[in-house]
């Protein structure tokens, strides 16, 4: 595929090496930062925590065999490419902002919902609107990050950003653990449901809309 212009563009000017104080650059900057590293953080946390956990809730509680979970997995998975899809069309027609929030608001919805549920067959079915809403927000992140970030410091902050997001959102498994010592392990992915709220917020508060915005 052709390089986009801007990127040959600022390839040829030199420049120094990019700092990660560029991220924190005033106010504004700063804010946008924090703003994606919390909802990176959050995508991860409950990635980790309902994929980790789901397949042992399901052998558990509802005496699910290894087959059973397999089928969990993939309706889940057909769930999630399809949100993704429409995602990606949302970003653009709606703008960033108003898909995120949709998404994250959904997400917490179907989580607080789904956990609630004590039929394994519809949790099977209901698992590709899980899919779909909680992880469908990976069509757009590649595109939100980059968006906010002049080309010299676009692959910085896109790696820092998404990665220190995972970072945090590695502990998801470890303490959705920790809440089922005390209480079922469905009623403890059922608190996943809180932190898509904090994404919404964050998203409101802290992160511009670029949509149409021309790239720095």
């Amino acid at each position: 595929m052709k390089e986009p212009e801007i990127w040959l563009k600022s390839k040829g000017e030199k420049k120094s090496s990019i700092s990660i104080v560029e991220l924190f650059k005033g106010w504004r900057i700063t804010g946008t930062t924090l703003g994606l590293i919390i909802i990176c953080s959050v995508q991860n946390f409950g990635y980790f925590g309902i994929m980790n956990w789901m397949p042992t809730m399901l052998a558990q509680q509802h005496h699910y065999t290894i087959n059973g979970t397999v089928v969990w997995t993939i309706s889940t998975v057909v769930g999630m490419v399809l949100g993704i899809i429409v995602f990606a069309w949302l970003a653009d027609t709606w703008g960033r902002k108003p898909a995120y929030m949709t998404f994250q608001i959904c997400a917490a919805l179907i989580v607080w919902i789904y956990f609630q549920i004590g039929n394994p067959t519809l949790l099977v079915a209901l698992g590709s609107v899980l899919g779909f809403f909680v992880n469908g927000m990976m069509g757009g992140y590649g595109a939100l990050l980059a968006e906010h970030y002049a080309t010299s410091a676009r692959s910085t902050a896109e790696n820092i950003i998404f990665n220190t997001g995972r970072f945090f959102g590695s502990f998801g498994p470890l303490i959705i653990g920790f809440m089922a010592l005390n209480h079922s392990l469905s009623a403890a992915l059922g608190t996943i449901s809180v932190v898509y709220i904090l994404a919404a917020v964050s998203m409101f508060l802290l992160v511009p809309e670029t949509k149409g915005k021309d790239l720095a």
